[in-house]
């Protein structure tokens, strides 16, 4: 990941998702209460032993998922260099139009969690279900999705170097002005 821009390189493999809902009524993407989401997991390989492990994540929420919005989201999260490897989904071709190989997985009656070329990143979104399930009870998921999304991305991001982490939030708690609450809310009203 490049950290002047927050983009990921190399292979990534990149899927839509949900997060939140209702848990009586409709199922699915049509549910109330969801908020559309791209993971991407950033992977490298191990040259030991040939299998992969996960580098780096971007959890990203979206309005939908639409070309406009995949392409607007693929300047801001990839490098032109990326490997994008993503299932049938149509609107991912935008996104794969703006790096130098797309590889579509045409899922068919299989499962994607059945491919080992989607192993990491259903890992990670069961990962990141859970804890938000164990960790926030009730928030307003399409409210503040990209705050949670932002917080599970930057302790990922983070995670071998967790000597620097203490430092560099002290370090951003110290530089930062404070907000009062009617300022946090109207950020809300810009994004």
């Amino acid at each position: 990941m490049s950290w002047l821009t927050g983009r990921i390189r190399g292979r990534v493999e990149v899927d839509d998702a949900y997060l939140g809902g209702i848990r009586a009524g409709k199922r699915g993407r049509g549910a109330e209460g969801k908020a559309a989401m791209v993971i991407a997991v950033e992977t490298k390989v191990d040259q030991k032993t040939g299998n992969t492990h996960p580098k780096y994540i971007r959890l990203d929420a979206l309005p939908g998922f639409t070309r406009k919005a995949l392409i607007k989201w693929a300047e801001q999260a990839l490098e032109p260099e990326t490997l994008l490897v993503s299932d049938g989904l149509a609107c991912f071709a935008a996104a794969g139009e703006l790096v130098n190989h797309h590889q579509y997985v045409v899922v068919g009656e299989r499962k994607s969690s059945e491919l080992n070329c989607f192993h990491w990143i259903n890992t990670m979104l069961s990962n990141l279900k859970s804890s938000t399930q164990g960790t926030y009870h009730g928030f307003k998921v399409k409210k503040y999705a990209q705050r949670y999304l932002a917080e599970v991305q930057y302790r990922f991001n983070r995670r071998f170097d967790l000597a620097e982490m203490v430092p560099r939030l002290l370090f951003a708690c110290v530089h930062t002005n404070p907000w009062n609450e009617k300022q946090l809310r109207f950020t809300e009203l810009c994004n």
